[in-house]
Formats: C-alpha cells, structure tokens, sequence
C-alpha cells in the first residue's frame, strides 16, 4: 500500500465526505504516512468520516487526538463537542463547550451547539432525548462498513485451482484425437 502525503490524503478524503463516501475517506487515511499523523486536519477529517458513518464515540476520540495536537483549532472544538452531543455524552460536551467558549466567544457555531445544550438538557430527564440527526446507515451497513475495515481471519480458497488442469487434459485430448483422425 503506497504511503501519502498528509496535505493530498486529507484533500482526496475530503472530496469522498462531500461526496457522502465515509468509509471511502478512512481508507484513504489510513494510507496517510504515520509521520504526518501530527495534522489536525487529519485528525478532524477522520472524526467528520467516523460521524457520518454514526459512529459518536470514535469520532470524538478522533477529535480528542487532534486537540492534544491543536487544543486552540476551532473547527477540532466545535467537532468535539458534536461528536460528544451524537454520544449523548452532555456533561463532558457542555464542559468542552464552556472551554471552546472561552477561547473562541465570538464563534457562530460554539454558540450554536451551546443553545443545542441548552435544549437537550432543559428536558424532561426521564424522557429519552431525540436524536440529533437521523443516521445515513442502518445498523447492518454499519457493520458491513466495520466488517470492511477488519483483517479477514483467514484467506478465502482458491477454487479455480483445478480449472487449469481440465483445460490442459481437454487441449491435450483433441490434440490426441487430431493426430489420430489425420495419420491413424
């Protein structure tokens, strides 16, 4: 598997999540050479594709992994926090909300996500919160997509291994009966 650089596998993976292809994104990613994991763009990019695909949990750790890098990227904030919001996880969304505030007041989509808070937990507790976003796939394409990115547990057989062996036997049969036919 070629290795890429950071700047083009983050271009080819964002031009796959426009196109709505998150599993398509990761793949790419994951070719991205270790040394260039440093990036938050590619930090931020991975947890758009793991969000998307509705997994809430591995892109806010993905974003998580970003702001050790980057803890002033704004884009890498906000994304925390709506990962963290898509985990249901609203005590540590809204304490990394309060921090992103504190650096970035002035930012629409900070403000956004804190009246989103707001919502969610001014309501009845006992209730069970609606969903944020309708997920784009259903559970078992969710797991057709994991299933994907595991090692198989062992390599499919081969089973054109025979089919060489037939064709030599018939080549060599009419081979046999053209001789015979022309000097027999």
């Amino acid at each position: 598997m070629a290795q890429l650089d950071a700047a083009r596998g983050i271009e080819q993976a964002l031009k796959h999540l426009e196109r709505g292809e998150a599993a398509q994104a990761l793949r790419v990613l994951d070719k991205v050479s270790w040394a260039d994991l440093g990036w938050p763009d590619y930090w931020r990019v991975r947890a758009e594709a793991f969000l998307l695909l509705g997994e809430a949990r591995r892109a806010a750790k993905c974003a998580e992994e970003g702001l050790h890098e980057a803890p002033d990227n704004p884009e890498l904030l906000a994304l925390y926090v709506r990962a963290l919001l898509h985990a249901q996880d609203y005590h540590k969304a809204q304490e990394a909300l309060n921090q992103a505030l504190e650096l970035f007041p002035q930012s629409l989509e900070l403000r956004q996500l804190a009246g989103e808070i707001a919502r969610i937990t001014s309501q009845d507790q006992t209730s069970p919160p609606a969903p944020l976003k309708d997920r784009p796939f259903s559970e078992a394409e969710a797991r057709a997509i994991r299933r994907a990115f595991q090692t198989p547990a062992r390599k499919p057989k081969n089973r054109l291994r025979f089919w060489p062996w037939v064709l030599w036997w018939l080549l060599g049969l009419g081979l046999y009966w053209f001789w015979l036919r022309n000097h027999g």
